[in-house]
């Protein structure tokens, strides 16, 4: 069975498809809890990826040293 908005080649029973996360069969409430945690596994979690973690240390340790320092200043 192949996804009708990506092309990609996906199993009979797959609800969503890995590649482009989009429905391609009809939900049931048991199974759109599987469909989705397999799409989370097929995908991994964003906020592991590296470039994530990076750009959050990036942006939140130079906004805690301000704050520490101007609280140090009081």
């Amino acid at each position: 069975m192949f996804c009708k908005f990506c092309g990609n080649k996906i199993d009979e029973e797959v609800v969503v498809c890995p590649k482009c996360g989009k429905q391609v069969k009809e939900l049931k409430r048991e199974s759109a809890i599987k469909a989705m945690n397999e799409l989370i596994e097929a995908r991994g979690a964003w906020y592991y990826e590296t470039s994530f973690i990076i750009f959050m240390f990036l942006v939140f340790f130079p906004i805690g040293i301000i704050l520490l320092v101007l609280k140090s200043k009081k």
